[in-house]
C-alpha cells in the first residue's frame, strides 16, 4: 500500500523540484526581458525588432509551460 520512500528518493525528488523551479525562474526572467525589449522597440517604432522580440517571447513562454508541466 503506502510504500515509504527512502531518504535518497526523497532527496532526489527535492533536487529535481529545485532544478525545475530554477529553470522556470530563469525562463520567467528571460520572458520579462523579451517583454521589456518589445516595449522599447515599439516606443522607437522599430517594428522589425518588436516582431522578433515577440517571437522570442512566445517561444520562451512555450518553453516555460513545458518546463512546469
Amino acid at each position: 500500500f503506502g510504500e515509504k520512500k527512502g531518504p535518497r528518493e526523497s532527496q532526489a525528488e527535492g533536487v529535481v523540484a529545485r532544478a525545475i523551479s530554477r529553470t522556470a525562474a530563469e525562463l520567467a526572467s528571460k520572458a520579462e526581458s523579451h517583454f521589456q525589449s518589445v516595449k522599447s522597440a515599439l516606443q522607437k517604432w522599430d517594428w522589425t525588432n518588436a516582431g522578433k522580440q515577440m517571437e522570442a517571447l512566445a517561444q520562451t513562454i512555450k518553453d516555460l509551460k513545458r518546463t512546469i508541466k
